[in-house]
């Protein structure tokens, strides 16, 4: 799920962020990542800690939420195409020493360099 700072765990939850930072301490709330001023709280740590329903999710939430995942919907499609980009280099250059089999096209790049 989505990381959030404190500032917009505290507005997505509806408290402030003076309580996400005391409920931190007590450890009933767990960081995802970071100290101090960068903090970073998944979305699945907020549902799990204040249990809100999808129904309560304030619309400045919803949209920030959407925002994000927006933007691992494009991570993700750089990734798709990146590892595309990997498969189609690998593939061309293994067709022409087809032959001679793959763990002897391995050992020969690997001599070389390639």
């Amino acid at each position: 799920m989505a990381l959030h700072s404190v500032t917009e765990a505290a507005k997505l939850v509806g408290v402030t962020r003076r309580t996400i930072y005391r409920h931190i301490a007590s450890n009933k709330l767990l960081v995802a990542e970071g100290q101090g001023d960068n903090i970073k709280i998944d979305t699945g740590e907020l549902l799990r800690v204040y249990q809100l329903p999808a129904q309560q999710l304030t619309p400045n939430c919803m949209a920030i939420l959407l925002e994000k995942l927006l933007l691992m919907q494009q991570d993700i499609t750089m990734l798709i195409l990146a590892v595309n980009e990997i498969k189609g280099a690998l593939y061309t250059r293994v067709p022409a020493e087809k032959e001679r089999g793959l763990l002897d096209w391995l050992k020969k790049t690997k001599r070389h360099g390639v």
